[in-house]
């Protein structure tokens, strides 16, 4: 493995300080791909959510959920591709050491980045070792994030990188290893036209993060640990694995299922994520009192409170520069029940122009 730098004050790889920037509004922006953000997310609420939809809705939704992030996938690595790397990789007649040399290098940047973002170990195949013309289309995962995403991004990836349309499929090589393949074939369903999402502008904040003075990560963010040869980044105070993933990928994906499957989506999203929230903090450590919370999300990239009023009846909360709205309505009902130790009785929220995600709950 190349030698990764880091910073000499907090210890996080120079990779994340500069490819991410934690704002005062509670974006997590990429300076070289304005308008695109990140979270920084825990790894087990990923599949989690996704478990909890598809036992409330009765069926297995995993091609819906590959086939909305690979879209999402091969929109990004599109522009992020340097021609100069297709251009050799789509021609067949290219010198083959060329092709093979410049196709594996930037095979392994790019295995890289996703190492550093907390994707689980990703190596190259044995394919590199043989005379298979498309070596990149397969990559064994070592303790993955979420096999669905890993399977949807290796996908939407190799799509790009060949413009054409093709297939993944997984298969289990060991103790949570996972050979990922792209095949031939077609994708197995065409999703309808979904809620195309909005592109809100971003809005001031005054979020004050204490910040590495060498690099400027927020040293909460800084005190996780990033194992980079296992792909893990890990929080010692609460042990939760985390993982930095692009909002609108996510999102995407919650809007290609309500497209699908109707206008029951939306509640059942929030009812699967407020039963995993309660049962996985339940016990724990969690952000109390609306100041706490606020810093909590602007943290992770998830925008930040601007009001908060609680009474004995309920409370109403509005969080700016929000996404992944549907979760975090979800994730508030969860908080504010075991704060009070009672269920909601009633949850009302609305997703304003602006991007403000306005919560009113009632017990």
């Amino acid at each position: 493995m190349s030698r990764v730098e880091r910073c000499t004050f907090c210890g996080v790889p120079r990779f994340i300080s500069k490819a991410l920037h934690w704002e005062s509004n509670g974006v997590i922006s990429l300076p070289a791909s304005p308008g695109e953000r990140m979270v920084f997310y825990d790894a087990t609420a990923i599949d989690h959510l996704f478990d909890g939809i598809g036992r409330l809705i009765g069926m297995n939704i995993d091609n819906m959920i590959i086939e909305s992030r690979r879209r999402e996938t091969r929109r990004y690595m599109e522009r992020l591709v340097p021609k100069d790397v297709t251009r050799v990789l789509r021609d067949q007649d290219a010198d083959p050491s060329v092709r093979k040399a410049r196709g594996k290098q930037y095979n392994q940047q790019i295995n890289m980045v996703g190492m550093l973002y907390g994707y689980g170990s990703i190596e190259i195949s044995s394919l590199w070792d043989s005379d298979d013309p498309c070596p990149w289309r397969e990559q064994l995962y070592r303790n993955p994030y979420s096999l669905r995403f890993c399977m949807a991004d290796t996908l939407g990836t190799v799509e790009a990188i060949e413009d054409r349309d093709l297939w993944v499929r997984s298969e289990q090589v060991g103790e949570n290893m996972f050979l990922v393949k792209v095949v031939e074939g077609e994708h197995p369903l065409e999703l309808k036209g979904r809620l195309r999402r909005k592109k809100y502008p971003f809005r001031p904040g005054e979020i004050s993060f204490k910040r590495c003075m060498a690099c400027g990560i927020p040293l909460e963010v800084a005190r996780c640990h990033w194992d980079i040869e296992s792909g893990t980044i890990y929080d010692p105070l609460t042990g939760r694995r985390m993982v930095f993933i692009g909002s609108a990928a996510m999102d995407a994906i919650l809007d290609d299922l309500w497209g699908e499957l109707g206008e029951s989506v939306p509640q059942t999203v929030i009812e699967a994520q407020r039963g995993f929230v309660r049962e996985y903090l339940q016990g724990g450590s969690w952000p109390r009192g609306a100041e706490e919370n606020s810093m909590h999300l602007a943290l992770r990239g998830l925008g930040y409170i601007s009001d908060f009023k609680a009474s004995f009846s309920g409370l109403s909360l509005n969080i700016s520069n929000s996404c992944l709205h549907l979760p975090m309505v979800g994730l508030a009902a969860a908080l504010a029940e075991l704060a009070r130790g009672q269920e909601c009785t009633k949850i009302d929220w609305e997703l304003h122009e602006n991007g403000d995600l306005r919560v009113e709950l009632l017990f």
